[in-house]
């Protein structure tokens, strides 16, 4: 191989490193964006539990009554 093949091989070794670097950063994104939704729901139903379990009646909107 002379300089030149050696040279096109490694800028192309980098672009695809880049590139699938900036397909999992975009899924980590995504997911932890997602964990963030779950983690409210997750809270929002552990209060209706409790309230239910201490005896308050909860309405569909999250507000007991």
């Amino acid at each position: 191989m002379d300089a030149n093949n050696i040279l096109l091989f490694i800028f192309g070794q980098l672009v695809t490193g880049a590139a699938i670097w900036g397909g999992i950063r975009a899924d980590l994104k995504s997911m932890h964006a997602r964990l963030d939704e779950y983690h409210g729901d997750v809270q929002r139903a552990h209060r209706r539990i409790d309230d239910l379990y201490n005896g308050h009646k909860h309405s569909r909107d999250g507000n007991g009554q």
